[in-house]
């Protein structure tokens, strides 16, 4: 479970990242989101993905905040979800996540859904369908900026 403080540092950044224009994630990066959480045909869905009770939605149930309008992993339409923000970390540091980190070898059993992402058919992941633009370059710019401030102010 994250600490208070580690999320409002995450949703800070994300919310930045978003920026006043709500800049979305890339395509990509949006697909490989969508495959950590929901998996598909031959990977398992994640074992916190929560269904919603107030909307016709999905969660994180492993990042403790809850079910909220802001929180619902994908919505309808050209609203703005959860997976939709350039900024965005996992809990389990899944692939597509501004926080991913390699599953490691030794612990393979229990990053299986995690091993079985990173070698995904690239092709395939084409397949799954997102809503969302591939940014910019200046917008690019700046999430890897976002993304180096958010590596200094993690805990060593």
């Amino acid at each position: 479970m994250i600490n208070f403080f580690e999320k409002c540092i995450n949703f800070s950044m994300s919310l930045a990242s978003k920026g006043f224009m709500g800049k979305k994630a890339s395509a990509d990066a949006k697909r490989l989101r969508a495959l950590s959480c929901f998996g598909n045909d031959a990977i398992s869905p994640c074992p916190h993905l929560m269904k919603s009770k107030h909307f016709d939605s999905h969660y994180c149930g492993a990042c403790g905040c809850g079910d909220k309008p802001h929180t619902q992993l994908t919505v309808k339409g050209e609203k703005y979800g959860k997976l939709d923000y350039p900024y965005l970390t996992c809990p389990l540091k899944m692939p597509g996540f501004s926080n991913y980190s390699p599953a490691d070898p030794r612990e393979v059993s229990e990053n299986s859904r995690k091993c079985q992402i990173e070698v995904y058919d690239v092709i395939r992941l084409q397949e799954i369908e997102v809503t969302s633009p591939d940014p910019s370059e200046e917008e690019y710019m700046v999430f890897q900026k976002l993304s180096k401030l958010g590596k200094s102010t993690q805990p060593k």
